[in-house]
């Protein structure tokens, strides 16, 4: 069995539990209003912290969505001087659903080079997937997307071995596998929000 097969059982789990804990709570207080206030603080909160402190990491998954490639860099780029200036950030990844790696350092690597081959910088492309890779060598994406550089390239060879790399290590291309990209851009779209800048003088 896969990472990517056992976070998904294990996230399944435990969406089943809270969903059972949640729902005893409530009927033990007879749905009353602090209850579900409370209730709705808990699941909420972890989320805030977690896009709080990763602001340029979802900002830049955001303009990469949108197809702002060279800002996605920059706010990526910002993102990763914040974690090798504080490493605990890492450790917010539990406060997310990651079905591929556990390691937002290598997230945002490939995240880079993702945007790279779509610049069309595919030596630079291929460097930043290879860190992803020295990071979370389980971690499938960044397989696939040195298969998108194989192709590219016409190296027919190179695309195969890669592919074959990232559906090995869980990644299929099903439709768990679109739900959780499409999640991942959801988020970002709800968490990349810069903050305006003040008018005050």
């Amino acid at each position: 069995m896969t990472r990517p097969t056992r976070l998904k059982i294990l996230y399944g789990v435990a969406v089943v539990l809270m969903i059972a804990v949640a729902l005893a709570i409530l009927q033990a207080s007879s749905f009353s209003p602090t209850a579900v206030v409370l209730l709705a603080l808990l699941f909420l909160i972890p989320g805030r912290v977690n896009g709080h402190f990763w602001r340029d990491f979802y900002t830049g998954r955001r303009m990469m969505d949108s197809g702002r490639n060279t800002d996605a860099i920059k706010e990526f780029e910002k993102f990763l001087t914040s974690v090798c200036e504080n490493p605990a950030l890492k450790h917010l990844i539990w406060f997310v659903w990651g079905f591929y790696t556990r390691d937002v350092e290598a997230m945002t690597q490939n995240n880079i080079g993702a945007v790279l081959i779509r610049e069309g910088n595919l030596d630079q492309a291929e460097e930043r997937l290879a860190r992803a890779i020295r990071i979370d060598d389980q971690y499938p994406i960044p397989y696939y997307n040195m298969a998108l550089i194989g192709e590219l390239r016409g190296d027919r060879e190179a695309t195969a071995e890669s592919l074959t790399t990232a559906h090995s290590l869980g990644y299929q291309q099903t439709s768990i596998d679109e739900i959780a990209n499409k999640a991942a851009s959801i988020l970002a779209t709800i968490e990349g929000r810069k903050k305006k800048p003040s008018n005050d003088v």
